[in-house]
């Protein structure tokens, strides 16, 4: 629900150009109940530090907390009477939280009467008043309480903290069961918006924000000078985009006037290009003190890459001169050399033993349906030891559980439904977030077949570099993993377990062949994307020398597709005609690597390979054996002659000398 927590504050004060009113939430902002369900002391602060409002004076601070609740209690008479369930409450403000909460720790200090449910109107004391608001989900409703500051307290060099105690008791409803908690919160990410300690749980001060990502709704009024339309910049976000391309960046600003912010005129440079023009903004920004939103601005297109320095000038506001001191941000924009496609290497885990795995199945078939080019699957059979298609030649050991997938090697999250319930299939939500992340490295494959007799695989991975990676001094690999589709066979190693049977768990999209069947086991299942051998995993050594914007690295690698054999020692049965190679670029570390991005390949018979194109030249050649090592010169043997050609195409050749 939606709670109007500042619109009678903004009201009061919008028209008044010496009165301004500082809160880290917003109105119509949803609001929520924090709480501990323990009886005990809440002492809650936010920060008022804001460079702009040094030397301001409170005018009164203003809280929201619970109407006053009643539960039964037995008196030593053996009579049952209804005791209030909150206490001791008080307004302070202090420039040290360790003093916070007392009379004599504070520069302000005020004891308040708890407001009634039945006298909305309630007056605390002389400098006090309640005004009530809509209720909150899961209570009874909360009253503003709020108290003059009479006496002259100015937020100082480094700010100060607002806040307000009050004793609680175990909020329990007999009629319902459920348990309120009595500190009214609203969701965002913001330092210093919620300080809090209690007498039993949180028994030191911290901002809780940073742990919960809520934030308290007290409101601060400061008297002083304030501009009328002052949008400062707090930060610029990070900027990545290709050469010649225009894009857009999101600008953090807050705003530091009396006014909504409507419009902003703003003027944008990078690389000595700039951009001058206006934002209309669809949802004024609120005129509250240093109130946070994110506005996006247009970028011109730049011929230049690498690290350019792209900065944001907010010019005017509303049509009128910006009044903020801090106007203008700078951030880094990285402009690589060409687009890179993010193809992430989607891992998943799974095992014929596993019931819930067929939801992986679906998953991954689904999304080779929806990203024919673009989705790069290995699955690992990895659950069950007398699965047919147990690699016993290793997989990446990022989880014992299935299903589950991994993008390039993160942690393992749920095949199916990354993103929301259970039963709805959201992985190409997820996949789609994904992909947006721009990645610095391209990585394409090459894969042949060394004989007629389909013996042994050559993979040539070629890695372009858009943009130098951020750690240098890594030791990235190129790794190779051989993968097969269509696998199936007979047997009790091929029986795919399914505890979706007869709907067991309702009807879930794209899952009939399981749901719609009473079978707790499904026969002559066909596995696709079936990792069968490795070059090993974490990557090959020394594969990635020296990186350059101007020269590619690559590496060859030479599969025997018969050493894939499963934990029982008997080779995979796949079809040689269903195979293909995927090749990864990855970050070495102590378990599996990082993987950077992804390619892949289909395998071509050696009388189909590398036609040449007429007008294209040789610029570079490499020579490999026949394991992937680099050859200086080659005297006898078979070996590998990898050729990068003019048009950036790389044409790999067997040689025999």
């Amino acid at each position: 629900m939606a709670c109007m927590f500042v619109a009678s504050a903004m009201g009061m004060y919008a028209a008044n150009q010496d009165r301004a009113t500082f809160t880290y939430v917003g109105y119509d902002s949803p609001c929520s109940w924090f709480g501990t369900n323990k009886g005990e002391s809440y002492n809650v602060a936010i920060a008022v530090d804001a460079s702009d409002l040094t030397g301001k004076k409170v005018s009164s601070v203003k809280v929201p907390v619970p109407y006053q609740l009643y539960r039964a209690s037995t008196a030593a008479d053996g009579s049952t009477q209804q005791v209030p369930c909150f206490k001791d409450l008080s307004i302070w403000l202090t420039d040290n939280l360790d003093n916070a909460g007392t009379e004599a720790g504070c520069q302000f200090f005020q004891s308040l009467e708890w407001p009634e449910s039945g006298n909305v109107e309630v007056v605390a004391d002389a400098d006090a008043d309640a005004d009530t608001d809509t209720d909150a989900e899961g209570a009874s409703g909360f009253v503003w309480m709020s108290v003059d500051v009479p006496q002259e307290v100015v937020v100082p060099q480094g700010g100060l903290y607002a806040g307000y105690s009050m004793t609680v008791d175990l909020l329990q409803s007999e009629s319902t069961g459920l348990t309120y908690n009595p500190v009214l919160t609203s969701s965002g990410t913001r330092e210093g918006s919620f300080y809090l300690k209690t007498g039993r749980t949180y028994r030191k001060w911290a901002d809780r924000n940073t742990t919960t990502s809520l934030m308290s709704a007290i409101q601060v009024v400061l008297e002083g000078e304030f501009p009328s339309n002052a949008l400062a910049v707090a930060s610029v976000d990070a900027y990545h985009t290709s050469i010649g391309v225009p894009g857009k960046v999101g600008v953090q600003v807050v705003n530091m006037g009396l006014t909504p912010v409507s419009s902003v005129k703003y003027r944008c440079d990078i690389a000595g290009t700039t951009l001058t023009d206006e934002v209309v903004l669809d949802k004024a920004i609120p005129a509250i003190l240093d109130y946070p939103a994110t506005i996006v601005v247009d970028v011109p297109a730049t011929e230049s890459t690498g690290a350019q320095t792209l900065s944001v000038e907010i010019l005017e506001v509303n049509g009128q001169h910006n009044q903020a001191e801090n106007n203008q941000g700078e951030a880094v924009a990285t402009i690589p050399l060409f687009r890179v496609k993010n193809t992430p290497l989607v891992e998943e885990f799974t095992g014929t033993g596993c019931g819930f795995c067929p939801k992986g199945f679906v998953a991954m078939e689904r999304m080779s349906e929806l990203y024919p080019e673009d989705f790069i699957c290995v699955a690992w059979h990895s659950f069950n030891l007398d699965d047919a298609m147990y690699p016993a030649t290793g997989y990446p050991m990022l989880t014992t559980a299935a299903p589950e997938c991994s993008f390039n090697r993160a942690a393992p999250i749920d095949p199916y439904s990354p993103i929301g319930v259970e039963v709805d299939f959201t992985m190409d939500q997820y996949f789609e977030q994904y992909i947006k992340q721009p990645r610095p490295v391209e990585v394409s494959v090459e894969a042949e077949w060394a004989d007629d007799q389909k013996t042994q695989i050559v993979a040539t991975a070629t890695a372009r570099w858009a943009e130098l990676p951020e750690d240098m001094d890594a030791d990235y690999r190129f790794e190779f993993i051989l993968v097969g589709d269509d696998l199936h066979g007979t047997g009790p190693g091929w029986l795919q377990s399914n505890y979706y049977a007869n709907q067991a768990y309702g009807s879930i999209p794209y899952m009939e062949q399981f749901c719609d069947t009473n079978m707790p086991y499904i026969v002559d299942l066909h596995y696709n994307f079936v990792g069968l051998i490795s070059s090993g995993i974490g990557g090959i050594e020394n594969s990635i020398g020296q990186i350059s914007l101007e020269q590619a690295n690559t590496c060859t690698f030479t599969f025997t597709p018969a050493e894939a054999v499963n934990y029982s020692g008997e080779t995979i049965a796949f079809d040689k005609d269903r195979l293909r190679v995927v090749a990864v670029v990855l970050q070495a570390n102590d378990s599996s690597g990082r993987i950077i991005n992804a390619g892949r390949a289909d395998i071509v018979n050696p009388a189909a390979i590398h036609t040449l194109t007429v007008d294209a030249d040789v610029v570079e050649t490499s020579y490999f054996d026949i394991m992937g090592r680099r050859s200086v010169n080659p005297e006898s043997g078979l070996f590998i002659r990898v050729d990068k050609m003019s048009d950036g195409r790389t044409r790999t050749t067997k040689v025999i000398r």
